[in-house]
């Protein structure tokens, strides 16, 4: 009788190990998994350099003219700080390259990039780029 006992009180622990460990697998899952920033990517979101905070672009940013030609489902982005002093880019052709641009003289830049506003569009230039058709 007491083998018995000391065998499924084995068997349960066993069990409820087993089936705790199901759980959090299934958790992690179903959330996704979470960039070095501890953003879920897997639903949209990305970590801003200028805001420390992870969004989702198409939600805190606004879309830019760009002289590349993206897909139909994928645009380019910038998100500005909340001072408006600087601006951090998502292009669509580079999705994990997320320069940051400085503000001077009402325009905003840096050696590769300069994002203007013109009649109340933000145009993205790229130096050394060719508009593609």
């Amino acid at each position: 009788m007491m083998k018995e006992k000391l065998a499924l009180s084995i068997i349960l622990t066993l069990s409820t190990g087993i089936l705790s460990g199901c759980a959090a697998m299934e958790r992690e899952m179903i959330g996704g998994q979470r960039d070095r920033h501890g953003c879920l990517d897997t639903t949209g979101y990305t970590w801003n350099r200028l805001r420390q905070q992870c969004i989702r672009v198409w939600e805190q940013g606004i879309s830019v003219e760009d002289p590349v030609k993206p897909d139909e489902w994928a645009g380019s982005y910038a998100v500005f700080s909340k001072d408006g002093e600087k601006v951090e880019l998502y292009l669509a052709d580079s999705p994990d390259d997320h320069p940051i641009l400085e503000k001077q003289d009402g325009v905003f830049g840096n050696h590769d990039f300069r994002l203007e506003k013109h009649q109340g569009t933000w145009h993205l230039i790229r130096r050394n780029t060719i508009r593609q058709q």
